[in-house]
């Protein structure tokens, strides 16, 4: 039996927000373990996504676009928030990578929330955790982002500013 698998074990994705669903882009390369070698990308793929201890299951299409409703997602204090952990599951479940990836959709609409309604001091400060959320995610100190991100739950509601 055939299956795809993800080459190099390099699970890539991009992933892009909106205010009631987010698109999740597909850029791994895939190859199939066939005779003839030829990729399908028909054939939907398992993506789990685990946060604080839950788990979900997803189907995505290789080297596709996806759309997802947040409430497919694991719901916490902040809406759907928080750093989950994407994991495939590939080449007929023999082949497992895990991507950690901070969804940061309720924490952005409170930003836009307080730039829109000119609480200029407030946005930047807010601004600021999410730049270094993001910044410390890149740099791989997951630790340290995760503290930020704890920190900009907490601004927000102090300010009373949820979305």
């Amino acid at each position: 039996m055939d299956c795809l698998c993800i080459s190099d074990n390099t699970f890539i994705f991009t992933i892009n927000f909106y205010k009631d669903y987010f698109v999740f882009n597909d850029f791994s390369t895939w190859v199939s373990t066939s005779q003839d070698n030829v990729v399908t990308t028909d054939n939907k793929v398992k993506l789990k996504l685990k946060k604080d201890g839950k788990e979900v299951i997803l189907e995505f299409l290789p080297n596709r676009s996806t759309v997802f409703k947040y409430n497919k997602l694991i719901k916490s204090e902040c809406g759907y928030d928080g750093f989950y952990t994407f994991t495939v599951i590939a080449c007929s479940e023999t082949q497992e990578i895990e991507v950690n990836y901070p969804i940061l959709e309720a924490v952005d609409c409170a930003y836009n929330h307080l730039i829109v309604n000119n609480r200029l001091d407030e946005s930047f400060e807010l601004l600021k955790y999410i730049e270094l959320i993001k910044a410390n995610y890149y740099f791989g100190d997951i630790r340290t982002a995760k503290e930020y991100y704890k920190i900009a739950v907490d601004f927000i509601k102090k300010l009373k500013c949820n979305c």
